[in-house]
């Protein structure tokens, strides 16, 4: 026999040395693929981290001007509030001088009309009777005391 068993033997093992290092290539190259996707996962969780980072920014901004928007809008409310409050004052205050004044001209009027049904004028009457323009600037005096006043 030309075979001998230590050949033999020797032939088994670098047939398996082979295939060895045909396994070691091959789980070499998937090692590299996963080194690859592991560089692309850290570039991908960096990217989400940043991503996160300016979010967060951003929430921290616009819940700043939000808060400023909502102080701003709260003394804007206070304000007309008040401006209600003074209206609903000037607006009281002109219809009780526009009473005043429909009151005036209706017993201003009463007058004239006794007067000219009797067709007398004596000079008390005429020197002593307010005239309609010292009514109509008491009138005025009254409304721009009480303007003063809601001020």
């Amino acid at each position: 026999m030309i075979f001998s068993y230590s050949f033999m033997l020797d032939l088994v093992l670098i047939i398996s040395l082979f295939i060895t290092i045909f396994c070691c290539l091959f789980l070499y190259r998937k090692l590299q693929e996963i080194r690859k996707s592991e560089n692309e996962i850290r570039k991908i969780i960096s990217e989400f981290t940043s991503a996160t980072e300016r979010a967060n920014t951003s929430l921290l901004t616009l819940k700043k001007s939000s808060s400023d928007l909502t102080g701003f809008m709260q003394d804007k409310i206070l304000e007309a509030k008040s401006v209600i409050e003074e209206l609903k004052f000037l607006n009281d205050q002109g219809v009780s001088i526009s009473k005043k004044l429909v009151d005036s001209k209706y017993d201003s009027s009463k007058i004239l009309s006794k007067k000219q049904s009797n067709n007398i004028i004596s000079k008390d009457n005429f020197y002593n009777s307010k005239p309609s323009s010292t009514i109509r600037s008491e009138m005025e005096k009254e409304l721009i005391n009480a303007l003063e006043q809601s001020r």
